[in-house]
């Protein structure tokens, strides 16, 4: 596994993607601002050169958000299965001010370009990508890449980034046929089928109790 600390990151705003990156508070004190703004990046962890190169490119994508935050260090690291596997690349992301978190989420990149956020369009294309459902992936992973992208209503998603995997039991996703159905539990009984075609696409269907 690789490791690698990028002392003093200074990144062009310009840089910066459309994705609306981490949240940022009002009140305009909260740090530096402009070119020149600089933190630390640990890119931690990392299974390859690759996913190294990713993790610079997310930092430059989020440099403007996490300038106005006042970062002074971000930790990048693969979000891994309990079984140690990953997807690429799909991160996981802490970003600190002084020693302290000011921001933690999860965030996933697609040739190169930030893709959270992207809606049900792009996230069917990029689990297509992955050679997904022909591909088996864990039922977390998929459930943080629907969340990530905002693919499906926030009201059915547990993530496992912030509700631990045990929260998106296994047998939830279910393989048959070259297609993969998830079903996700809701209020009162409800549920969500996700059916997911043999090339990533997928619709939902809502039962109820």
């Amino acid at each position: 596994m690789i490791r690698v600390v990028v002392l003093a990151v200074a990144i062009v705003s310009a840089a910066c993607s459309s994705d609306p990156g981490p949240p940022v508070g009002g009140g305009g004190g909260s740090g530096g601002s402009g070119a020149g703004s600089s933190f630390e990046l640990l890119r931690d962890d990392m299974p390859d050169p690759a996913w190294a190169d990713a993790a610079l490119s997310l930092a430059k994508q989020w440099h403007e958000s996490f300038t106005q935050l006042g970062v002074s260090r971000a930790i990048v690291q693969p979000f891994r299965a309990p079984d140690q596997a990953v997807v690429p690349y799909l991160f996981r992301v802490q970003a600190e001010k002084g020693g302290k978190p000011v921001f933690r989420s999860t965030a996933l990149l697609w040739k190169g370009a930030m893709i959270n956020t992207a809606g049900p369009a792009k996230a069917g294309a990029f689990l297509g990508s992955l050679g997904f459902p022909g591909k088996p992936l864990a039922a977390g992973h998929v459930v943080e890449i629907l969340h990530v992208t905002k693919a499906v209503d926030a009201k059915w998603l547990k993530p496992p980034s912030a509700n631990g995997w045990e929260a998106v039991p296994a047998e939830a996703l279910a393989y048959a046929d070259g297609k993969a159905t998830l079903t996700l539990a809701g209020e009162g009984g409800a549920r969500l089928v996700v059916t997911f075609a043999s090339n990533g696409a997928f619709t939902t269907a809502e039962a109820k109790p």
